[in-house]
């Protein structure tokens, strides 16, 4: 009878999915293990090959079983102001993505590259062992093997909340990293890291949990409607395109560009291929370039930015080279798009403005010409100014270099302060001070909407007496000294004096 049983037990476990791996190994993991009926999952996300790692959310909930057997997900995917559903087969050896709707391709794309990429090591039939050295293949030519990573094991916290995780990596250039949580089909967290050989080696991808649960009907992400797109109908395939190379206004870099089609329709698409390159050597990329692309109006005054538009606060490459889309919301005619460079450094902090400038590049909009665009020469043995400091605190609270505030800065400062000794004398010292504080404050700007606009309601009218200068005729350094003494004793009354003022009247009243 013993024998009977241990031969029936033998045998369960080789019909197993798993087999032995299943029974023996109660410390190992799989990529989709656990994974079930009802099952949703919300993450944020990037991928280098996807707009340089522009994060979105991927949420998915799993519907049941499609006609192959595979499992059948519902999905929704927000990216900056777009929201895309669709559907997504996946398998159920390992939960890589074998189908789905066409409007998530770019996604399926990062899913497959990001949250299932362990998939490629461990499945469903080869379940991996955390306490093995490695799982038997090299991530990279020349790096680790994938596998178990100190330290190991690694209580981490995310949106989702606080997790006991065993961490799985490899080092490569620098330590590439995802935390795994035993039992759950995903990691709850990753960041690894791009190749390369030389200079900032950019995030290849990063995601993490927000929120999981299981839930027999459609949880609440998927009441959300798919933002309108136009059709194919409306925007044929173009194959014309339009190339050109310019420096910037400054001379500090080569923009090599490329958009498609020629002549774009209103409600469709230009696809954008920038090249940014060192100006004293078109074959050597930039990198680190913060950027935008806007569209402006006659005067140069920004109506739009392709940023803003993908709810992001700017464009960045670590690379120097990027691959956009724009949508096209201008009528037919000329319309005026720009590319305006912040300046170079990593991302999540203030660029150096040292390398900032625009490139204006004139589009026909639904049909004509536009002058063929002026390739300009890198220059070589003049050197060129350095462009003037940013306005720091007046662009984090306006939101844009191009905004009508910053711009009129600008203009009072390079138009008037600076056509004159004692003007360029002051700005030289207030540019002393002002810089030593400022970045701090545009950070604080940033992280915090509320005290951005508590900066924005206070710098408004400091912006509106120094426009004053724009409209008086200096001609002489005794009239420049005139006029800017008036404004800062205006600046002090309104500031200091008034407010001092009404306190001393409400200090009597209430006496």
């Amino acid at each position: 009878m013993k024998k009977y049983l241990a031969f029936t037990f033998f045998i369960i476990l080789l019909a197993s999915p798993m087999g032995m791996n299943a029974a023996f190994a109660a410390n190992t993991w799989y990529s989709g293990e656990g994974l079930k009926e009802g099952d949703y999952f919300r993450y944020t996300l990037c991928h280098f090959d996807y707009k340089k790692c522009s994060e979105f959310e991927m949420d998915f909930w799993v519907e049941g079983k499609a006609e192959s057997g595979d499992w059948q997900l519902q999905v929704l995917v927000i990216d900056g102001d777009k929201k895309i559903r669709g559907d997504m087969i996946v398998g159920r050896v390992a939960p890589e993505p074998i189908g789905g709707s066409d409007n998530l391709s770019p996604y399926r794309a990062v899913y497959k590259s990001s949250l299932v990429w362990l998939s490629g090591f461990t499945t469903r039939v080869d379940p991996k062992d955390f306490d093995k050295p490695a799982w038997g293949k090299i991530a990279n030519i020349g790096g680790q093997q994938v596998g178990p990573f100190p330290p190991h094991t690694e209580t981490i916290t995310v949106p989702a909340g606080t997790f006991e995780t065993h961490v799985i990596g490899f080092h490569k250039g620098t330590d590439n990293k995802i935390w795994v949580w035993d039992n759950f089909p995903f990691p709850i967290k990753a960041l690894a890291f791009v190749d390369v050989t030389t200079g900032t080696i950019p995030v290849e991808y990063e995601f993490e949990l927000l929120e999981y649960g299981n839930t027999v009907n459609p949880p609440d992400f998927l009441e959300t409607v798919s933002t309108p797109t136009t059709t194919q109908k409306e925007c044929p395939p173009d194959s014309t395109f339009v190339r050109g190379k310019s420096n910037l206004d400054s001379g500090k870099m080569i923009i090599d560009y490329r958009y498609a089609p020629e002549n774009p329709k209103p409600g469709c698409t230009i696809q954008w291929n920038l090249d940014f390159n060192k100006s004293f050597d078109e074959t050597q990329f930039e990198s680190d370039v913060h950027y935008d692309i806007f569209v402006v109006d006659e005067d140069d005054k920004a109506l739009r930015s392709l940023a803003t538009d993908e709810g992001r606060t700017h464009l960045f490459t670590p690379d120097g080279k990027d691959l956009l889309f724009m949508d096209v919301k201008e009528p037919k005619g000329i319309a005026h798009y720009a590319i305006l460079v912040r300046g170079t450094g990593p991302d999540g902090v203030d660029p150096n403005p040292e390398k900032s400038g625009i490139l204006r590049i004139d589009l026909a909009i639904g049909e004509g010409k536009v002058p063929p665009p002026v390739v300009t020469p890198p220059k070589e043995t003049t050197p060129t100014p350095t462009p003037p400091k940013q306005c720091l605190i007046a662009t984090a609270a306006f939101g844009s270099e191009l905004a009508p505030q910053v711009q009129q800065l600008r203009e009072t400062r390079d138009n008037v302060l600076l056509k004159t000794q004692s003007g360029t004398a002051f700005m030289a010292a207030f540019n002393e001070f002002y810089y030593s504080f400022s970045p701090t404050v545009a950070d604080w700007e940033k992280q915090n909407p509320v005290f951005r606009e508590v900066v924005k309601t206070t710098i408004t009218p400091l912006i509106t007496t120094l426009s004053i200068l724009n409209y008086v005729n200096i001609d002489s350094e005794t009239e420049m000294l005139g006029y800017g003494i008036g404004v800062i004793l205006l600046n002090i009354g309104m500031y200091f004096v008034a407010p001092a003022f009404v306190i001393m009247r409400l200090t009597r009243h209430n006496k």
